[in-house]
């Protein structure tokens, strides 16, 4: 649940231990390490918890289904630092510039990410469009700027925002809006939608595609 100290990121409460992230979380890790590879741990936790704002934003609930907590690194979840900790992921220990010891996350996965369909995708290529090539100073400047992190203390649970139910009206300008933000980002035609996808979900979003095509 809290940081232990600097350098362990979040410890555990009663019962989380026993927490089980959704099927999707590790692949959204495992994907954002193919995208990124070698992104320092801080960056990649920091990363997948802008993932989960997002995608709670767009859909009511969180894509990796964990409870994260305010520490003095900012969101940090005990269940996220086990995850990324496990076989799925190489540690690469390299030396910056200056000297520094670095420490970053790459993908050593050999199965395909058959949790993440489109809905999951383009959640994860907008969240990295934004905030993938930023520093990770800003990048830790901005996720602790956010109005529900600094809204709660030190050791306190962080609520992430959610989307409210939304009439057609509110629906077609929210997905309007998403897909603005996914157009600037210039994902679209790098999203590869996987079989077990939500086809209605996706026939919704497909056809607002061809509407904004259609009178642009």
């Amino acid at each position: 649940m809290y940081a232990q100290n600097s350098g362990q990121g979040a410890g555990a409460a009663s019962g989380e231990f026993d927490e089980v992230l959704s099927p999707a979380a590790v692949e959204a890790a495992r994907y954002i390490c193919q995208r990124k590879p070698g992104v320092p741990k801080t960056s990649l936790v920091k990363l997948l918890y802008l993932a989960d704002r997002e995608y709670a934003d767009r859909h009511g609930h969180t894509l990796l289904g964990t409870k994260w907590w305010r520490e003095e690194q900012g969101p940090l979840s005990s269940a996220v630092t086990r995850m990324i900790r496990g076989p799925e992921f190489q540690l690469d220990e390299t030396t910056s510039p200056s000297g520094n010891l670095r420490l970053g996350h790459t993908d050593v996965g050999r199965t395909p990410l058959i949790h993440l369909g489109t809905a999951e995708i383009s959640v994860i290529d907008t969240v990295l469009a934004e905030f993938g090539n930023l520093g990770q100073v800003e990048l830790l400047q901005r996720v602790h700027a956010l109005p529900e992190v600094t809204g709660v203390p030190i050791k306190a649970e962080i609520e992430i925002p959610r989307s409210r139910p939304r009439d057609d009206a509110d629906y077609l300008v929210g997905l309007l809006t998403e897909i603005e933000r996914e157009s600037a980002a210039g994902i679209h035609d790098s999203i590869t939608v996987q079989e077990d996808d939500d086809d209605r979900e996706e026939g919704r979003r497909q056809a607002i595609v061809t509407f904004r095509a259609a009178i642009d």
